[in-house]
């Protein structure tokens, strides 16, 4: 089976074992010139308002991406093995032959981790989260209780609130199955690289990638609720290792944010300048997790740093009076940025909610307003995006009224109705 190059390594941490890869080297073509791995701040590696937003995806949203990144997958071993190496003896398959002969072939010459059809992609990944049953144990049928990829990383982000870009970097950053397209199902015993310390073998009661998933995203909870537990700790300096080799050295990191600070914790390594110049590629001394993880994520999702709505938001809520104002407190720590429309952010209220978008600023919508808003099909709709706050009329002082990018909506307050006017303001 083609294997990509790679070095990997992990950590047992202070007080709870956990171990996980300190990062694959992989050789592989960077997705965007926008961002250089020289770019990489050791102390500030992402956002505690990125790293903990988990309503930045939703469940067709990471199938999706999965679809884009994962399109090619021999799930019965239909493609060609021709010419590949099966032994030691330089023996090589003849033509015609397919990946699950290579397989076949591979399992005679004693590799038991080779078996028969099917090899399931991760975009094609379905298991019972209770049974741990998979397509591998149901010659790809999927059965009653079993859910997909997609699902399991969504429903584990949620339950952890960790922003399931993270989830899916790590998915790339610590596992063999990612980009395989056909993989074997020992690759997914350790897809995030959770319980393979440096020096011991991998804890097989993690095995699976149920489990990878749900205790990855349950660990970086663990960090930022329990931190004193462990190594690594926001708003001081921190002595870190460049590398699993520690005649290498440290470097003296002052860690500027709790997610910074649990990717240390998770992969505790940071690289150097040699590895920081050579990405994609190694170096001496060097280390690559965080390093691929900065990477990976922003040429995937863009910026690690907290996007400009967030702050724009808390802005607009607490001039309006914060938790004690007429929003009401928060219904979630961050806003869903999962809406559609590029950039664009709402923040649930106990009242109602504020709507940003870069061109519009952030607004509050709310009341008899809001219920027509919704009706109307919120931005997706013809109203579009508020731009500006819910007035009062200037002649009738019963009649309030909110301007949207594609029209007004007017409430009566005596009569108790509302109405919109398209395209007019």
């Amino acid at each position: 089976m083609k294997r990509r190059l790679l070095k990997c390594a992990s950590v047992l941490a202070a007080v709870a074992f956990l171990a996980v890869f300190y990062g694959l080297a992989i050789y592989n073509t960077p997705e965007s010139d926008a961002v250089k791995a020289t770019d990489f701040k050791a102390g500030r590696i992402i956002d505690d308002a990125v790293f903990y937003n988990a309503n930045t995806m939703s469940v067709a949203d990471i199938q999706a991406f999965l679809d884009a990144k994962l399109p090619t997958c021999d799930m019965w071993g239909r493609g060609s093995a021709a010419g590949r190496v099966v032994n030691e003896t330089g023996y090589r398959m003849p033509a015609g032959s397919t990946n699950a002969d290579y397989a076949r072939a591979r399992r005679a010459a004693g590799n038991m981790r080779y078996h028969e059809p099917p090899y399931v992609c991760v975009n094609k990944y379905y298991e019972n989260p209770n049974t741990h049953e998979t397509l591998y144990e149901t010659n790809g049928v999927v059965k009653d209780g079993m859910i997909s990829a997609a699902q399991i990383i969504y429903n584990e982000a949620k339950r952890y609130n960790i922003n399931p870009q993270v989830l899916l970097v790590l998915l790339k950053k610590e596992s063999y199955v990612w980009g395989d397209s056909w993989p074997l199902k020992w690759e997914y015993n350790t897809a995030m690289g959770y319980g393979c310390p440096d020096n011991a073998p991998c804890d097989t009661q993690y095995y699976g990638f149920y489990n990878q998933i749900h205790m990855a995203a349950y660990q970086f909870n663990r960090y930022k609720e329990r931190n004193y537990e462990y190594n690594y700790h926001p708003g001081m300096v921190n002595n870190i290792f460049y590398s699993p080799d520690y005649s290498c050295g440290t470097k003296q990191v002052y860690i500027e944010n709790m997610a910074t600070a649990s990717l240390y914790i998770y992969t505790p390594y940071t690289p150097n300048d040699a590895a920081l110049r050579n990405y994609p590629g190694t170096s001496t001394c060097g280390s690559y997790g965080n390093r691929n993880f900065f990477m990976y994520f922003s040429e995937w999702f863009g910026s690690t740093y907290e996007v400009a709505g967030l702050k724009v938001i808390d802005d607009r809520y607490n001039s309006l009076g914060g938790d004690s104002g007429k929003m009401g407190e928060k219904l979630s720590e961050f806003p869903n940025c999962n809406i559609g429309h590029q950039g664009a952010c709402v923040q649930a209220y106990q009242n109602g909610v504020i709507i940003y978008s870069p061109e519009t600023g952030a607004w509050e919508n709310m009341g008899e307003i809001r219920k027509k808003f919704v009706e109307l099909s919120s931005v997706d709709g013809e109203m579009g995006f508020p731009i500006g706050p819910i007035s009062k009329s200037r002649y009738l002082d019963y009649v309030e009224y909110q301007y949207y990018t594609g029209g007004t909506i007017y409430y009566d307050k005596i009569a108790r109705r509302s109405w919109s006017v398209i395209g007019q303001y």
